[in-house]
Formats: C-alpha cells, sequence, structure tokens
C-alpha cells in the first residue's frame, strides 16, 4: 500500500540521509560501510549493487574535479577551480609588481577576500559598498583614501558582484564612485576585474 511505502521510506530515508552527511565528515569509506550496511538491511542484492554504483560515481566524480582544481594564494590548500585559481594568481602578480610590501589597494567591484587572498590589509573598515550607501560613510571612506592614498583600486568585478541585489555599486555609492573616477585611471583588466590606478602616483 502506498501508506506502508512511505512509512518505509521514513525509517529507510532518514538514516540514509543522515549517513549521507557524514559522509562528508568522515572517510568515504566508513560511510560506505555504513551505508551499504543500512541497505543490506532492506534489499541484500539490490542495496549492495546500489552504494557499490554510488561510491564508484562520487569517487571518479572527485577525480574529475581534482584535476580540474588548483590551490589560490593565502588558501591553506583550498582548491577551486583552476580559471578561478589562475585569475587570483594573475591578480596578485599584477599588483605585486607595482606594489610594495607595505601598500595595498582599494576594493569598490565587493569582493572583499581578496585582501586576504592577496595578503594586502584593508584600507577602510567597510567590506563593500552595500555597508556605505549614506552619504557620511562614503564621505569617510575617501577621506579614509585620502590618508592611505591606496595606488590601486579594483573599480569593477566584471560578473554578479558589480550589483548585487540589482544594484550597480556606482549607484549605490555614487559619491565613492565619483572619487575613483577623479583620482585614478584605467590600469589593467585581470581575470575580467577593473583594474585602476592612482593618476598622481607613479607605480615602483
Amino acid at each position: 500500500e502506498p501508506a506502508h511505502y512511505a512509512l518505509y521510506g521514513a525509517f529507510a530515508g532518514l538514516p540514509a540521509a543522515w549517513l549521507l552527511r557524514r559522509a562528508a565528515e568522515a572517510s568515504w569509506a566508513r560511510a560506505a560501510a555504513a551505508l551499504a550496511f543500512l541497505c543490506l538491511g532492506f534489499h541484500p542484492r539490490s542495496g549492495i549493487e546500489n552504494v557499490l554504483t554510488v561510491v564508484t560515481s562520487a569517487s571518479r566524480a572527485r577525480a574529475e574535479r581534482a584535476a580540474e582544481m588548483k590551490p589560490i594564494p593565502l588558501g591553506g590548500g583550498a582548491l577551486v577551480p583552476a580559471v578561478q585559481a589562475e585569475d587570483l594568481a594573475a591578480l596578485k602578480s599584477a599588483f605585486d609588481r607595482v606594489m610594495g610590501p607595505g601598500d595595498t589597494f582599494f576594493d569598490f567591484s565587493n569582493e572583499p577576500a581578496l585582501y586576504f587572498l592577496l595578503d594586502r590589509r584593508m584600507p577602510v573598515p567597510f567590506l563593500g559598498p552595500e555597508f556605505y550607501e549614506s552619504e557620511g560613510a562614503q564621505r569617510r571612506v575617501i577621506a579614509l583614501c585620502e590618508r592611505e592614498r591606496p595606488l590601486v583600486a579594483i573599480a569593477r568585478a566584471g560578473n554578479g558582484l558589480d550589483a548585487i541585489d540589482g544594484v550597480a555599486n556606482e549607484i549605490r555609492a555614487p559619491i565613492v564612485a565619483g572619487y575613483l573616477k577623479e583620482k585614478y585611471r584605467p590600469f589593467a583588466v585581470v581575470g575580467g576585474r577593473e583594474v585602476l590606478i592612482r593618476a598622481d602616483r607613479r607605480a615602483r
């Protein structure tokens, strides 16, 4: 009866879901063995075949993903898609060519993680344009940038982060956008990011 199948699914599905979650935390061997035991308790033959298929497919998929992944700067060994890792490496290389160890940049592209990944300090205490929408906050950002005078600025990310909720960063923080246009000039496009360099400073 359908009702019996629903009850069966509840008793079998909940433990299976728990075991699959544990697979992300424990070794695949232990998780696969536990899932196999669970399946064998209900359907000995089909259960083991299904488990072997799932484990084999997962292992193959992980191997294929690993071949396409690369580490990122200061990522602690974390792997990301190769294209993303190469973009970050190219951006770091471009920054290192024009900035000294103590210099930093200003990010207007809503990518605050770049400060960590590129090993540069934040010149302002705001993670992104959505945190300084008010006129007062924008004036503070400009004042801090004038004090710090970052040699480089990222104007646009070249992706959805430029308008994370449908509102463009230039519209969200127009005073800061105008400041960047006044004080900076185009420098490079790296991985789709529009990078600016301060007009009144020379690269080292």
